[in-house]
């Protein structure tokens, strides 16, 4: 707002703030001559939340077997290896697989 130096505390020229609480990240971008985009995340609400869990559960359904195969192949490679370096099967309980981060699902992270 342009105002000049004897109005700097009319009341046509100040706007009353909210004093509420609200929750939001603000991410903004500019440079010497040039302003970039600017965006609002609000958080989300319930629905929003459930929407959200939903996808993420629809994405992981369709790269799962994928995934497992992956971690299949990788395993016997590293048995084999195993067994080339040790002359014998490693002891112990076998792996199991797990559809997480580590073996390519995703995720939300917090923080």
């Amino acid at each position: 707002m342009w105002r000049l130096p004897g109005e700097a505390y009319d009341k046509h020229c100040i706007r009353r703030r909210w004093k509420g609480f609200s929750e939001f990240m603000f991410w903004g971008a500019f440079s010497y001559d040039k302003k970039g985009p600017c965006h609002v995340w609000e958080k989300e609400t319930i629905e929003e939340k459930r929407e959200g869990k939903a996808d993420l559960e629809a994405r992981n359904s369709l790269i799962k077997k994928a995934n497992k195969q992956k971690w299949e192949k990788e395993q016997r490679k590293w048995l084999r290896d195993w067994i080339k370096a040790h002359g014998r099967k490693p002891g112990g309980m076998r792996k199991t697989w797990k559809h997480n981060e580590k073996t390519g699902a995703f995720v939300v992270k917090n923080g």
